[in-house]
């Protein structure tokens, strides 16, 4: 008479330990969509009561009302866009002309031991870190790549944020 070595309770809580790790594995590869329902949902929060006010003013309408409040908002982005937009751009502009300077001074540690200095250190510490600088600087240059591409990347994809508070509502 053979008989399994577990008992009900015993696979039972197997059971539920592994599909507590399943949803747990599930949640981990899909983490990116997660954070932007999140953010999506944030933002329906935050545009809710304005949503809202607009849906009365309209009678009920609320389709129209929820685009009627993006258009306002996005009005607003780009007004505010439009007022910094000229001011940002002759400060990239300037911030490319100095750039290669900049990364001359970056690569033989210059910016680095100037800024040490001001702060206190020893000269021995800053040239220990200079070395360091000079030693690593291709490592240190392809991580500021990925880190940028990265950033760059989930920015990119934050679009879908736009279409969460377009969910039928229950109201």
């Amino acid at each position: 008479m053979s008989r399994l070595f577990l008992d009900a309770r015993t696979a039972r809580v197997t059971c539920t330990i592994l599909g507590i790790l399943a949803a747990l594995a599930l949640a981990y590869a899909i983490r990116g969509v997660l954070l932007l329902v999140a953010l999506s949902l944030f933002l329906a929060y935050l545009l809710f009561p304005l949503v809202r006010l607009v849906e009365r003013w309209l009678g009920q309408r609320r389709g129209l009302a929820i685009t009627i409040v993006y258009l306002m908002v996005l009005a607003a982005l780009g007004g505010g866009g439009a007022a910094i937009g000229s001011r940002l751009t002759s400060e990239v502009q300037s911030l490319a002309q100095k750039l290669p300077e900049m990364s001359k001074g970056i690569q033989s540690g210059e910016i680095v031991g100037s800024l040490l200095q001001r702060h206190g250190w020893e000269w021995r510490q800053i040239t220990e870190i200079e070395e360091l600088i000079r030693r690593h600087m291709g490592e240190i240059i392809g991580y500021a790549q990925h880190v940028v591409a990265g950033l760059l990347k989930w920015v990119a994809s934050g679009w879908v944020i736009v279409l969460i508070p377009f969910w039928p509502s229950s109201s």
